[in-house]
Order: C-alpha cells, then sequence, then structure tokens
C-alpha cells in the first residue's frame, strides 16, 4: 500500500529527487528533461510520471492509490510536500 511505501519514497526517492531538481534548475531549464526523468525511473521505483512545472512526482502503490510529490524553492532552500491520494 502507499501508506507502506511512503518511508521508502521519504527515505531514499526524496534525497535523490531533491538533487535531480535542483540539477534541474542548475541546468536553467531549457534542456532536455528526458533524461532526467529516464534516470528518476530507474532510480525510484513506483514513479509513475515526472513533471517540471511544477516540479514533481507522482507514485502509484498495487492497491491503486497514488502519492504526489512536490518540489519548491523558498528562501533558497528546495522544501518538498506529499499528497497521498487513496484508491
Amino acid at each position: 500500500t502507499m501508506d507502506e511505501y511512503i518511508d521508502t519514497i521519504t527515505a531514499e526517492h526524496i534525497p535523490f529527487l531533491t538533487a535531480l531538481y535542483q540539477r534541474w534548475l542548475d541546468a536553467g531549464e531549457q534542456g532536455d528533461f528526458r533524461a532526467y526523468r529516464d534516470e528518476a525511473r530507474k532510480r525510484c521505483l513506483g514513479l509513475t510520471e515526472l513533471w517540471t512545472q511544477p516540479f514533481q512526482a507522482e507514485y502509484r502503490a498495487k492497491d491503486g492509490s497514488r502519492a504526489l510529490v512536490r518540489f519548491r524553492v523558498r528562501d533558497g532552500d528546495i522544501q518538498y510536500g506529499i499528497d497521498v491520494i487513496p484508491k
């Protein structure tokens, strides 16, 4: 279930996605985002989609529930929020 998977997303995927977002920002957003998306899909099992505007990742669990992880920059720091959407 997504409730069980949130710990993995938080501990393993968020640090990777935060670094990926920083790389995307440093590249200037004009680059080819497909390489970033492909890298995230290989590294983050359960990831179904990654968008640029806003930078957000969607996960889907086997039970049909979803999680949406949104990233933003505030006061120079990258922040994130997770919303779980039940089946």
